[in-house]
């Protein structure tokens, strides 16, 4: 699978959900039928690969190798091009598709951060898409920022603020930019969300008020420190609560 350090977002449209399309309606053999963010699924008792689209369909690899980062390491995310493999078209209803895999890229991923208290020296951030979505157990953002090309890169995020069933999350970069950092990109960095139980542990280790979802729904809004002591921030967006497992 081809590596890179960050996902460079020309597919933000993808936002919006798998696309899917009909082999009867593309001319072009080359042309991906689709084109989604996956959540790689390892859990399968017969040790095969699965892929679960952020917006609720199965695809089953015929390739799962190509998604490989290292010998039977596959990545927790990615964003993936696909082909419908074994005479498979799409068809209303069904939810399941044989694929083979033809491009893709790996997504970053971290746990939600335990213990904010403990990050020191971060760095602003250049920007943060208002628009993001949780699928999966995964809360997806775009985030801009400067770096040190000779550092990894990492984020953090964490809850803030929690005022009934509305929840503020701050993101910040944690790692990997420094006072000699000129270069900015820009990245799609998936959080995986924590458990239920975990979540309100943490809350009341903050000190933060319950969150009181109401019928599986929570509202959140994440924040960033930007340039100039100003606030960066995403639209509020209702996302289900039941991302946390």
């Amino acid at each position: 699978m081809k590596q890179i350090k960050f996902l460079m977002v020309v597919a933000l449209a993808i936002f919006m959900g798998t696309t899917m399309t009909s082999c009867l309606d593309s001319n072009d053999g080359d042309y991906p039928d689709i084109q989604s963010f996956v959540t790689v699924d390892k859990s399968s008792m017969w040790e095969t690969i699965s892929l679960l689209t952020d917006d609720g369909y199965t695809l089953l690899p015929t390739n799962p190798s190509f998604l490989e980062i290292s010998s039977g390491v596959y990545p927790d995310r990615a964003f993936v091009y696909a082909k419908y493999a074994n005479d498979e078209q799409f068809t209303e209803g069904k939810t399941t598709y044989n694929v083979t895999l033809t491009n893709g890229y790996s997504i970053p991923t971290k746990e939600f951060c335990t213990q904010p208290d403990t990050i020191v020296n971060a760095t602003d951030l250049t920007s943060l898409n208002k628009y993001f979505w949780a699928a999966n157990g995964y809360l997806n953002l775009e985030i801009g920022f400067t770096y040190d090309s000779n550092k990894y890169q990492a984020f953090d995020i964490y809850p803030t603020e929690v005022d009934g069933d509305e929840l503020t999350l701050k993101v910040v970069h944690s790692y990997g930019s420094s006072n000699n950092s000129y270069g900015t990109s820009t990245t799609i960095y998936s959080f995986e969300m924590p458990y239920e139980f975990e979540f309100n542990n943490l809350l009341n280790e903050l000190e933060l008020g319950p969150l009181t979802p109401v019928q599986d729904s929570i509202y959140v809004t994440v924040i960033g420190d930007g340039s100039y002591d100003s606030t960066l921030s995403t639209n509020k967006t209702r996302i289900a609560y039941s991302n946390f497992k």
